[in-house]
């Protein structure tokens, strides 16, 4: 397995986890350059490596800043790698995923910026993990933050796009109009199933999900 360590130069590790938000996102962006020059070279060993550094070090990290960090370098990554993307994306989704529970409000917000970016580059193969995407989305949707919430509501919007634009998908048909008060046999968006049975939602706006709160 190749060292991520001399993939990413020191500097650029250290200011990925640094508590400003402007220097996180440059350190992202170099992120972003090395891996989309790995990917073009075929190293796809490299770019595995690099995922995993930011996977395990940093958002699991005990520190904030450094969940932060792994949070917007992977959605980098996932940037970097572009229509290569989905071969990572067992790798690069879960870790995101795990931060929506994360005790601070701040990472819970980078974690639905992260995805709603990963989101973008994935499109249709983002669905692979609907399920997964689809809990996170409807607990972030009762978070305390507003700002969490709103985040959620981005990316949920975007999620519906995607969704809606897959051949994997349909509306569902209910032919039960006592219990969802509508016509029998009238197709219903997924939102409202998800209202209904508490597991199929999904929710974001269209502006990118780019740092209301910025720290």
């Amino acid at each position: 397995m190749a060292d991520a360590s001399s993939v990413i130069p020191t500097a650029v590790l250290h200011n990925l986890s640094d508590k400003l938000y402007e220097k996180r996102k440059n350190a992202a962006l170099e992120v972003e350059g090395i891996v989309k020059h790995l990917a073009l070279a075929g190293d796809h060993d490299k770019v595995t490596a690099v995922i995993n550094l930011l996977a395990t070090e940093f958002t699991h990290s005990p520190l904030a800043n450094h969940r932060k960090g792994g949070l917007i370098g992977l959605a980098a990554a996932t940037v970097g790698l572009s229509s290569e993307a989905a071969q990572h994306l067992e790798q690069i989704v879960p870790p995101v995923l795990y931060s929506f529970s994360d005790q601070d409000s701040r990472v819970r917000y980078y974690a639905c910026e992260a995805l709603y970016n990963i989101a973008k580059v994935m499109r249709g193969n983002f669905i692979v993990l609907f399920n997964q995407i689809f809990e996170a989305l409807c607990k972030l949707s009762a978070d305390s933050d507003p700002n969490v919430q709103s985040a959620a509501y981005l990316l949920d919007r975007l999620v519906k796009d995607i969704v809606t634009e897959g051949d994997q998908f349909r509306f569902q048909i209910f032919k039960d109009e006592d219990k969802l008060g509508i016509g029998a046999g009238r197709m219903v968006p997924i939102e409202t199933s998800c209202a209904y049975m508490a597991k199929e939602r999904i929710l974001l706006p269209e502006d990118a999900v780019s740092s209301q709160c910025p720290d």
